[in-house]
């Protein structure tokens, strides 16, 4: 509840953080509220982020949303390739070791490769490449704090530039850089594979 507006106190609009305590109610009025427009499937997806997200961080905010809500709109037959796990280590004055399991979804086959490398996002990388097959050349890689916090989320960008001259941009947030980095790479790819299906 409300008892003074806004602007009675010099702010611009209403700032409610979530938690690990709110409703489906309340995450689908504060999207409403933030433009999106959501229906009951993809608000049952968003809102299992949500938990899992909530259950990492204390409090939710806007930012935190509009990550949540990156892929949320993705349409599964879109998906050629989905991540199902990964495992990553680095110690010190050692490779990087990465393992990942990705789903190819025409198939539902299910696909593992192990790979080391000069870091984890590279060790990760080159097990995408092994499952997934090369689909050009990596041309960026820039990635953004949502806030500032150490248990805030990360927005990975990226693009592959193909041998045609086309680029494909990706982008995925995750609590976790590595994740971020592998879902961000999944999702350009499967742009690519997608162009490249309908040239076909």
């Amino acid at each position: 509840y409300e008892i003074l507006t806004p602007e009675s106190v010099g702010l611009d609009q209403t700032s409610i953080i979530l938690g690990k305590h709110s409703g489906r109610a309340a995450l689908k009025h504060h999207l409403e509220k933030m433009g999106y427009q959501v229906d009951a499937e993809e608000l049952d997806e968003v809102f299992k982020r949500f938990k899992k997200l909530a259950d990492q961080k204390k409090e939710i905010t806007d930012a935190d949303l509009d990550v949540l809500m990156l892929q949320t709109h993705e349409k599964a037959d879109e998906m050629f390739w989905v991540l199902v796990d990964y495992q990553v280590r680095m110690k010190e004055n050692d490779t990087a070791y990465a393992k990942l399991t990705i789903k190819d979804q025409k198939t539902n086959a299910i696909k593992l490769a192990q790979k080391r490398g000069t870091g984890m996002v590279d060790a990760a990388y080159q097990c995408i490449e092994d499952i997934c097959g090369n689909h050009g050349k990596l041309k960026n890689y820039h990635m953004d704090a949502v806030n500032t916090g150490l248990d805030d989320q990360a927005i990975v960008r990226l693009s592959l530039a193909q041998k045609n001259g086309t680029v494909f941009s990706g982008k995925a947030g995750d609590t976790d850089i590595v994740k971020a980095s592998i879902l961000a790479y999944l999702e350009v790819i499967n742009k690519a594979e997608n162009a490249r299906q309908l040239t076909n």
